[in-house]
């Protein structure tokens, strides 16, 4: 067989790992996946950590990627989720969230990879920050920790898949 081939791992056939899943009872999906694949306690609890806080940061109020509404988030670092309508298209995280839900308002792609992206699809400025003010949405959550705050947004950009980021 080509490919990487770890020595001493289990390969389940669809029907087998299907029917694996039929035995789940009162055992959460993840830690049944996590299972199968001996992952050792520490990478359990951050991938335990970081969905509950993305399901965390999911629940939280949407607010209109409006300037008023960007102004009153605080010039603090965090992770940060766009939304267009109820479908996450853009995960990013900043030393400042403030500042840079300021740069995506205001439709500039120098300081803003979200608006980089979106000028693939409204090339014109107007069009952009009029599509951004009728159509966003933003939720945030504060991490200080620079590491952290990384690792969570390439954990919620896995799980979320959102267009924007490619």
């Amino acid at each position: 067989m080509k490919g990487i081939h770890e020595p001493n791992v289990e390969l389940l056939s669809a029907e087998d790992a299907l029917m694996d899943v039929d035995k789940i009872t009162d055992q959460t999906l993840l830690d049944h996946i996590l299972s199968k694949f001996d992952i050792n306690g520490s990478l359990r609890d951050r991938i335990n950590y970081f969905t509950i806080l993305l399901c965390k940061l999911l629940a939280l109020k949407k607010h209109p990627l409006k300037k008023d509404d960007v102004e009153k988030t605080p010039s603090e670092p965090g992770v940060y989720l766009i939304f267009s309508g109820d479908i996450c298209i853009y995960v990013g995280q900043a030393s400042n969230i403030n500042r840079r839900l300021n740069y995506h308002v205001g439709g500039n792609t120098s300081n803003s990879a979200f608006n980089k992206k979106l000028e693939k699809i409204k090339s014109d400025k107007e069009e952009r920050i009029n599509y951004i003010e009728e159509n966003c949405f933003f939720k945030f959550i504060i991490e200080e920790d620079e590491k952290e705050r990384k690792n969570f947004e390439h954990f919620a950009i896995a799980i979320l898949n959102p267009k924007l980021n490619d």
